[in-house]
């Protein structure tokens, strides 16, 4: 059986900084990477070969490209699908 894993990532929120300023959590910086490369990273040793990301069509640009990113920088890149 195929391990296959989900990532759901949530809609930008407005940042108490600044009232006008979105921010999507996915995306803030842990240890010089967003926390979706983290999660992707874990995902993907937990055995997943096939991964998807969710997300509104409010953020799917970005999340495509941190996930084209993140599979970029990986030695060995899963078959990502991502979905709207």
């Amino acid at each position: 059986m195929e391990i296959c894993g989900v990532i759901v990532v949530e809609d930008a929120r407005l940042t108490a900084a600044c009232a006008h300023t979105r921010r999507i959590d996915a995306f803030s910086e842990v240890a010089n990477r967003p926390i979706a490369h983290h999660v992707l990273d874990i995902v993907r040793s937990a055995g997943a070969k096939r991964i998807v990301v969710v997300s509104s069509d409010t953020c799917a640009a970005e999340v495509r490209r941190s996930s084209r990113r993140a599979t970029s920088l990986s030695r060995s890149p899963p078959r990502a699908m991502l979905s709207t």
